[in-house]
């Protein structure tokens, strides 16, 4: 970019002169929405005629808007001597009007009936222009202070006023008749590496106690009351506002109307963002915002930036809109991911769960197992051993098993507990008969018969053998 695009005006013979002297990379524009508009750079001293003309109240003309330089701060160092310049927009000079007379009553004003207090008449060359339609508003007490104070005035009485200037020509735009939409996009790491959300309750207020104008008998216009807004309690509890007492008002609707734009129903939200590149802004710029992974998609508004028109390495931040429907998408996005989160959470502890089902099942199966393992000893087939009062059943091994030492073949004897086998018990009571044993029986491999009994008088054992 050619180094003649900034120009100082000089005094002394009312020419112009390019600042050559410029440390291009330090020149910065900042602009904040009904606040900020200036410019900052550094200048060394060259030995031009620009250098030497940088002082307050000097006037720069950037991109066609003349900007005046409020502070000149000289710096020497090591040999090299600079200045480090701000310059403001010329429109903010207008407090240097001074509006002397003011109104002890309460009148009804549009945006231009406060511009033409202030500035018809003026001798330093300021024009104003509204733009939109505004809805008439009560003010008190005008005048009596700068033409900037009526600026602030038409600020804080219309809050969808938008103080855009050219040069001396103050235009007071209505919000919609300022914004634009020029189809271009925002997009978390394809447009900007860097995002800041602020979601920010210290404001909140919807809910107020009103009181109009009291008549000579003390009594009220209408009756003293709470104004509320309602979706704003059903989401978030009341916040209630300091008292609103008003003399401009003897009608209720007109003063619960005025109430409501004091209130602060939604939390305040800010979005910043560095940019992955070097574009001028365009102020009031409406654009589609998106963070992808969280599904925030939204319209925001440039309200600010900061931009280095001679330095592409530096890149351009945007301050986004603050707006009710950039809070809802905010806050959807919020219950998506919330959901999300939960229904994931929701997964992860059914899939727990069923873990340790299977895992407990898997234990108890372990542990009944193990408790009802089978232990016993080798059977030599042609010498019986007895098996006390437990039914035996002969296994025979089919192959060789190295770890219980058995070889194939073999005849095993399992032993086990009764409570251990589910219905060994029942089965074994239902198999015993529930009476007194008094004599035993047996048949040797001869044939012969014996009789084992107790003889009842002395308590000793007596073995008969019965012939063939």
């Amino acid at each position: 970019m050619a180094n003649n695009v900034v120009v100082i005006h000089l005094k002394a013979n009312a020419s112009l002169e390019p600042l050559v002297c410029l440390l291009w990379n330090t020149f910065e524009v900042e602009w904040e929405k009904n606040s900020t508009y200036q410019i900052t750079f550094t200048a060394y001293d060259d030995k031009s005629v620009g250098f030497e003309a940088l002082d307050v109240e000097a006037e720069i003309d950037f991109n066609g808007q003349a900007f005046i330089v409020k502070t000149c701060e000289p710096t020497f160092d090591s040999g090299i001597f600079t200045k480090q310049i701000t310059a403001v927009h010329i429109y903010t000079t207008v407090s240097r009007i001074i509006q002397k007379a003011s109104t002890d009553t309460t009148k009804t004003y549009q945006p231009k009936d406060v511009l033409a207090y202030y500035l018809d008449g003026n001798t330093l060359g300021f024009t104003y222009q509204v733009v939109g339609t505004f809805a008439s508003q009560q003010i008190d007490n005008l005048g009596g202070d700068s033409a900037w104070d009526g600026l602030s005035k038409i600020v804080s009485t219309w809050s969808d006023a938008i103080i855009y200037p050219d040069n001396q020509k103050i235009v007071v735009y209505q919000h919609d008749s300022f914004v634009k939409n020029l189809g271009q996009r925002i997009s978390y790491l394809h447009d900007t590496s860097n995002v800041t959300l602020t979601y920010d309750s210290t404001g909140l207020t919807n809910k107020i106690w009103i009181s109009g104008k009291q008549k000579d008998d003390g009594t009220y216009y209408f009756t003293p009351q709470y104004v509320t807004i309602d979706d704003s309690i059903a989401k978030y509890g009341v916040f209630e506002a300091p008292p609103l007492s008003d003399d401009r008002f003897t009608d209720a609707t007109s003063m619960v109307a005025y109430a409501k734009t004091q209130l602060s129903p939604e939390p305040s939200f800010t979005v910043e963002i560095t940019r992955m590149d070097n574009i001028q802004p365009t102020p009031g710029e409406i654009r589609h915002f998106q963070i992808p992974d969280t599904g925030l998609e939204t319209d925001v508004e440039v309200v600010g930036y900061q931009y280095y028109p001679f330095n592409k390495t530096q890149f351009t931040v945007l301050d986004l809109a603050n707006t009710a429907k950039t809070i809802l998408d905010y806050q959807n996005s919020q219950k998506r991911l919330l959901s999300q989160l939960e229904q994931a959470r929701s997964a992860y502890d059914n899939q727990l769960a069923q873990a340790n089902a299977t895992a407990q099942s898997a234990d108890e199966n372990a542990s009944k197992a193990y408790d009802a393992r089978l232990t016993g000893q080798l059977v030599d087939p042609n010498n019986p051993i007895s098996t006390g009062d437990l039914p035996a059943y002969y296994m025979q091994v089919p192959s060789d098993n190295e770890e219980m030492g058995l070889s194939a073949g073999s005849l095993f004897l399992p032993k086990t507990r009764a409570d251990l086998v589910d219905g060994l018990e029942d089965k074994i009571n239902q198999t015993i008969p529930n009476t007194v044993l008094t004599s035993l029986k047996w048949q040797d491999s001869q044939g012969i018969n014996y009789t084992l009994s107790v003889d009842p008088t002395t308590g000793q054992l007596k073995l008969d053998k019965e012939a063939n």
